[in-house]
């Protein structure tokens, strides 16, 4: 089993990686180690995120059930893992990478190119795992069994969907040479970062939010706020989050707080609460009608 890269080549045999060795490298205490540092890379994002969303943005996570929770552990814990262990395989399997850290062109070219790469890979995927009921079932449909979303949902998906997202992971060092180590891990972790922020209702991060509830739209992995290329906008696939009404429903003062007190710098909550109580006076007078309403036509055809 051999590494090639189509723009620097295969230029240290030594490096090559066989099977055998691959499936020892699994039972070692660097992988223990490197599996570790994963998951409290993991574990320090999510609750930083988290924290901010709730401190800073009033995000509410109460109404996330119970199964719920349990469900997007258990998932995260399956999809995590196999994202760490083909993380490994990929640095075992390239034999070009490059460990020169102070060359800020290449780390910096590695983690715009793996980055392009990776979301039309992410687009694609996710575009015709959509499409194909099969691939839906088995590879994505445990991702949507969260229709309200918090920052564990990030990655709570099914050890398929991580092995064929890795491969976006992969396509940049091993086929094109983006492949100084420094600059595929500050992507690796960005990509960590963003999953996480785009579940985590912070209000500039609800375009991915708008996926779980409209399903057929923003299929694209990123903020439109961060540096990604918007393969939903080239393609038609695009939606705000105002434009989905299910969001509202959803997710009530998330979706609002787009609307700044430029004064404090900080969420007019107290305008929002009075849009809130003239929301609910109405829909107590919309129901108030609709009971009215049916009591006439009760009492017509009763004494029709």
């Amino acid at each position: 089993m051999t590494g090639y890269s189509l723009i620097y080549g295969n230029d240290d045999a030594s490096q090559t990686t066989n099977t055998k060795t691959l499936i020892n490298s699994f039972f070692t205490p660097d992988f223990a180690l490197f599996i570790a540092v994963y998951y409290l890379l993991y574990l320090v994002t999510a609750s930083a995120i988290s924290a901010i969303a709730v401190i800073k943005f009033k995000v509410n996570y109460t109404n996330i059930t119970t199964d719920q929770l349990y469900r997007e552990i258990k998932l995260t814990i399956e999809g995590y893992t196999t994202f760490t262990m083909c993380y490994w395989i990929i640095l075992q399997f390239v034999n070009s990478w490059r460990h020169d850290y102070s060359d800020f062109k290449d780390i910096t070219m590695t983690y715009i190119g793996n980055g392009f790469i990776f979301n039309a890979w992410f687009y694609a995927n996710h575009r015709l795992w959509h499409s194909n009921r099969f691939l839906f079932r088995y590879v994505h449909s445990h991702h949507h069994k969260s229709v309200i979303v918090c920052p564990l949902t990030a990655l709570s998906n099914a050890w398929t969907e991580s092995v064929i997202v890795a491969i976006g992971y992969f396509i940049g060092p091993y086929f094109f040479g983006l492949s100084n180590v420094w600059g595929w891990y500050l992507f690796v972790v960005s990509i960590l970062f963003e999953a996480i922020l785009g579940h985590s209702r912070i209000p500039f991060t609800l375009e991915h939010a708008t996926h779980h509830a409209a399903v057929v739209k923003n299929y694209g992995f990123y903020s439109a706020y961060l540096t990604r290329f918007n393969w939903d906008k080239l393609f038609g696939t695009w939606s705000y989050n105002e434009d989905v009404p299910r969001m509202g429903k959803l997710y009530g003062k998330e979706q609002l707080s787009y609307k700044w007190n430029d004064e404090e710098s900080k969420v007019n909550w107290e305008v929002l609460e009075e849009k809130d109580e003239i929301l609910e006076e109405k829909d107590e007078i919309l129901d108030e009608k609709t009971t009215v309403c049916g009591s006439s036509l009760i009492t017509g055809s009763i004494t029709g």
